[in-house]
């Protein structure tokens, strides 16, 4: 089972399906086999729901979400202390870092290869290094 859904399924109550196999081709996945699970998918359903069915859902999703944000890191990178991997630059690889100013450093330096120096300038003074880590 990846790690991240091993970690999940330890951390939190979050209900985590079992894989059994992962298919790659060209270095993106394509398939996934899991525990086959009973029901219909969310959005075939919705619109059959009534509004306290959905409200329940949304609850339920609402209480996912907040497990995942109170898992707390030590790194930025994967949970196995892989590279982080930065998709709104052209899917860079870096990492894993250390402290979140570590990170900006690396972010400055990639677009420092591509932007004016002044844009480099401004946007260090605008990265942050004090937020909490999470996962």
């Amino acid at each position: 089972m990846p790690k991240h859904f091993v970690f999940i399924a330890t951390n939190t109550t979050i209900p985590v399906p079992k894989v059994y196999d992962i298919h790659w081709e060209d270095g993106k996945v394509v398939t996934i086999v899991i525990d086959y699970m009973r029901g219909k998918r969310l959005d075939e359903a919705w619109d059959t729901l009534d509004s306290d069915q959905k409200l329940s859902i949304a609850s339920e999703l609402h209480a996912y979400i907040n497990q995942l944000r109170d898992l707390k890191g030590g790194h930025i990178g994967a949970i196995d202390r892989g590279k982080a991997v930065i998709r709104q630059i052209a899917s860079i690889k870096g990492g894993p870092f250390d402290s979140e100013q570590q990170f900006n450093e690396f972010i400055l330096g990639d677009i420092g290869k591509s932007a004016l120096d002044i844009l480099r300038h401004y946007t260090k003074f605008a990265l942050m290094d004090d937020h909490e880590i999470c996962l």
